[in-house]
């Protein structure tokens, strides 16, 4: 070091040894980085014995920061060759101090080396002086006068310079926060959306720039929030650093403010002055005020709900009162402080393909490891955290991974095993873990109660201590939590699945489950027996559709250990095509379950019999579906092939010998939508209007018969009757519906006081002549259309759907008003609208604009739309808020779809109910998970 070596010195010859071993080094143990000290730093005006005209340059000059101005100049040093005398430099070092309004000189030879300070009347005063192999003796009296906080300090007191004018006040801080975030290298640019309807995205890259007043960003667990603010924050202090970026980034842990119990800027000053103790509490106002601070804070959600009112409130009056200021705030969930929406999307194709070439990039990995993924596995791989699981996983093994515990336990291994460690301290470890995740409330726990519960199990603490070192255990405070929730929900599964099975549902039933968190997709993963596998999948009432998806997708693969012959294998599966069938539709399609069974085996049916067989050695599967027949017989029949109606090559489908419940929820899925197709849901009176019309006219035009939606109910029953027991076909092949459902529409009628068919446009535009000449006509008629899609859509969704209408976008988005621009000169030509939500069912409809110049799609409007969901308290995902699309027909006559003479409104309605259940089904492909093509 400087301090003992400086004595020992080599013999210095010229100017240049002198700044090398001796002027260069003592600034560097003052304090001073790289970046504060300029060699030859260039001076504007000179004096001295340099020739005239050349450009002068002080040999060092010390600035408190990077940038080099009057500002934050602190030192000016001039070393001297040992031949000469330290009395001729000063005059030209106070010429370069007094130009760069710098307090010190520092002069020396070599031999003698003298410090000198600059007083207001600028005379200069000799404060040390010393020979250089001394130094070490008056380090003390060295660092007190000229060390880098020093110096400042004493231009501060005696405002020499104005800490509130510059934020160079903060660079130890900065250079603090340099060294502790270390952004994840596994990191790429994301995009994230406004209105999560995948059509306007903004670049993570733009966040810092675009979004002067920050955003809440708001994404699942997994999605890669935490490395999304890592990187943020890594921008900003490098941006601060280069005086870029003038706020000053703030790395916030909500955690941390709570149990402080203190105001949100006075923990913030806290966490600063610790860094910078010069810096008072009115300059640190003045600075929040004048350039504002970034604020980042990645654990949002985890706040107690009873402390939320009070962040939010404290974060809003920041917001107010400190309008430079810029706050990024990552949650799961969404809140009340006032700043933009943000969803985090997942990952697309070149998102994942980027990760890929990232993390393999030194052996080609990223090549062919992410399009050659089983589809299953990148559909997951949207999630960051199991694509970053899957990449160790490929890497560790050579293989992708066909199990989603696969996943789990390769990083737990990474988090518990090392080189040196005993097995058995691994197996303590995660007993630990499964203790911490077990006893966890919201993901976290108390440190007292989590060391409590050690000691109860024997377990040391010297394993706890391990675990918080090797950052497997994050401890805030008081609190700890594992390094991501999806942990837990590992833990706590594995815990569940090796109990034994027979108090699997008793342990359910007591297990906190979040409809979006891994732990159900997990247990079913870890669940090894088919008997197990059942306590879980009859929890699912109380769940989800698309949880139940994602399990039925990632279940372990229960044939590897059930050694049975050909017929009671065949039986098990059997069952499970029809649990796969009947199952779900008792837990969410309840209400239509007769349509779903009439559907299936193309009669009346409450309950169903599916006989077949399997045969394992080929993978064939013959199986038909019919009604069940007894109440008292079995659901399963074993069947000769000759009598089956279906053939399915298990192999070739992808599908694994334990896949009877996907194959029975891919037909529930089929049949599902047959039933849309079919317009043979359940609803209530605006559905038996539509549906009727449509009908009756179907009838009219395909089979001639004489039947007109303006006949009266009793004229329409008596015409009726006499086809009661036939059905429509629109061909051979094609079944539509049946006279008896026309039957039972007109009951549904005359049951709310109507005696005829409502044919509501002709109260518009009493006929088809007026249409294209009366303006206020269209526009009554096309509002009154969109209000009717609307309340028909609604009615569908809470009969036919009610028990998963939570899950259906649309639905909770709802009511709506349009804006459609027509052409007055062509009505019939496709028009441009948007569409809003309102708040009340009395302003749904929609309003008409006559123009042959639609205004352009403008972009904006969609913050407009998405503030108004979030006011409303209605879900954003999915909304479509402008489109194009064809004018309905006046007399709404025309062949739509494959139904002639269907009504528009009847059709919109149906589209809007087609697009939210498979919107609702997206992630269940039909095929099984890790089986090769």
């Amino acid at each position: 070091m400087f301090w003992e070596t400086v004595s020992s010195t080599p013999k210095l010859t010229n100017e240049a040894s002198v700044e090398q071993h001796v002027a260069y080094p003592l600034l560097r143990v003052l304090g001073f980085e790289e970046s504060d000290i300029k060699a030859k730093h260039p001076i504007e005006f000179q004096e001295g014995r340099k020739k005239r005209g050349r450009k002068h340059e002080a040999d060092y000059v010390a600035f408190y920061g990077p940038d080099t101005n009057a500002s934050t100049s602190l030192i000016v040093v001039e070393a001297k060759s040992p031949k000469e005398e330290l009395d001729d430099a000063l005059p030209q070092a106070e010429t370069y101090a007094r130009i760069l309004r710098a307090p010190y000189i520092i002069l020396t030879n070599g031999i003698k080396l003298q410090i000198w300070q600059r007083q207001p009347a600028d005379i200069s005063t000799l404060v040390i002086e010393c020979f250089v192999t001394d130094v070490g003796q008056k380090r003390s009296l060295i660092e007190k006068v000229l060390s880098k906080e020093s110096a400042w300090k004493f231009c501060v007191n005696s405002k020499i310079k104005n800490p509130i004018s510059t934020n160079y006040d903060v660079d130890d801080y900065i250079l603090h926060e340099n060294i502790r975030n270390t952004s994840d290298k596994f990191y790429t640019e994301r995009r994230l959306t406004s209105d999560e309807d995948h059509k306007s995205f903004t670049q993570s890259a733009k966040l810092l720039n675009e979004f002067t007043k920050g955003a809440i960003i708001i994404a699942p667990s997994g999605y890669g929030k935490t490395s999304l603010a890592k990187s943020l924050y890594s921008k900003a202090i490098n941006s601060h650093k280069s005086g870029h970026y003038k706020k000053i980034p703030i790395e916030i842990s909500i955690r941390d403010v709570i149990n402080t119990n203190e105001r949100m800027t006075d923990f913030i000053f806290s966490r600063l002055s610790s860094h910078c103790p010069h810096i008072t509490k009115s300059q640190f106002l003045s600075i929040l005020l004048t350039q504002g601070l970034l604020l980042i804070c990645d654990d949002f959600d985890t706040t107690d709900i009873t402390k939320k009112n009070f962040l939010e409130t404290e974060f809003n009056n920041i917001i107010r009162d400190y309008p430079h200021s810029q706050i990024f705030i990552f949650s799961r969930i969404t809140s009340n402080i006032n700043l933009p929406r943000l969803y985090l999307q997942p990952l697309n194709d070149t998102e994942r393909c980027a990760l890929c070439e990232l993390y393999g990039n030194s052996n080609g990995l990223q090549k062919y490891f992410y399009h050659n993924m089983p589809e299953p596995l990148q559909v997951l791989c949207g999630t960051p955290l199991i694509l970053r699981l899957s990449l160790e996983h490929y890497k560790k093994h050579h293989e992708y991974p066909t199990r989603i515990e696969e996943l789990f336990i390769s990083w737990t291994d990474s988090l518990l095993h090392s080189r040196f460690e005993r097995i058995t301290n691994v197996i303590t470890k995660e007993k630990a873990l499964i203790l911490l995740s077990v006893n966890s409330v919201d993901y976290k726990i108390d440190r007292k109660k989590f060391l409590s519960i050690l000691m109860t199990e024997n377990i040391a603490i010297q394993i706890f201590d391990e675990l918080i070192t090797d950052g497997v255990i994050i401890q805030t405070n008081t609190l700890l939590h594992l390094q991501h929730d999806a942990l837990v929900d590992y833990f706590k599964a594995k815990n569940i699945a090796d109990n034994n099975e027979t108090y699997i549902s008793k342990d359910l039933q007591v297990a906190a489950v979040n409809d979006d968190s891994f732990f159900v997709v997990i247990l079913m993963s870890l669940l090894k027996t088919r008997e197990a596998q059942l306590a879980l999948w009859e929890q699912f009432k109380s769940l989800g559709i698309k949880s139940y998806i994602n399990t039925l997708r990632y279940r372990f693969d229960t044939t590897k250990n059930a050694l049975i012959n050909d017929d009671d294998h065949s039986n098990l599966y059997l069952d499970d095509i029809y649990k796969g069938i009947t199952s779900p539709l008792k837990f969410f399609f309840d209400p239509i379950k007769h349509i779903i069974l009439e559907s299936l085996c193309e009669e009346p049916a409450s309950d169903i019999t599916i006989s077949g067989a399997l045969y394992k050695n080929t993978s064939e599967l013959f199986y038909s579906i019919h009604p069940k027949e007894d109440n008292n017989a079995s659901n399963i029949q074993l069947t000769s092939p000759q009598f089956t109606k279906n053939y399915v090559n298990l192999l070739r489908s992808r599908l694994r010998l334990d896949s009877g419940r996907i194959l029975g929820f891919d037909l529930l899925r089929k049949h599902l939508i047959k039933a849309i197709s079919r317009r043979s849901l359940i609803g209530g009176s605006h559905l038996a209007n539509e549906r009727l019309i449509s009908r009756i006219r179907f009838l009219s035009n395909i089979y001639r018969i004489q039947i007109s939606p303006h006949h009266n109910f009793t004229q329409l029953k008596r015409t009726l009757h006499k086809y009661k027991r036939k059905h429509a076909y629109l061909t051979p092949s094609k079944y539509l519906f049946s006279i008896t459902e026309m039957l039972e529409d007109i009951s549904i009628l005359e049951a709310s006081g109507k005696t005829t068919p409502n044919i509501w446009w002709r109260d518009i535009v009493p006929d088809t002549d007026t249409y294209s000449s009366q303006p206020d006509n269209i526009s009554l008629f096309i509002s009154e259309f969109y209000n009717r899609v609307q309340l028909l859509f609604k009615e569908i969704i809470e009969t036919s759907f009610i028990l998963v209408k939570k899950e259906i976008d649309l639905y909770n988005q709802l009511p709506l008003r349009f804006s459609v621009y027509l052409s007055p000169a062509n009505n019939k030509q496709r028009f441009h609208y948007y569409c809003k939500p309102v708040f009340t069912w009395n302003e749904a409809g929609a309003d008409v604009e006559f123009t042959d110049t639609p205004p352009p799609i403008d972009i904006s409007l969609c913050d407009d739309i998405i503030s108004q969901l979030h006011k409303f308290n209605r879900p954003t995902r999915n909304f479509y808020w402008h489109g194009f699309k064809s004018p309905p027909n006046f007399d709404t006559q025309g062949h739509i779809g494959s139904i002639s003479g269907e009504t528009p409104v009847l059709h919109e309605a149906f589209s809007w109910v087609n697009t939210s259940i498979k919107h609702l089904l997206s992630g269940f492909s039909g095929r099984d998970y890790g089986i090769p093509d």
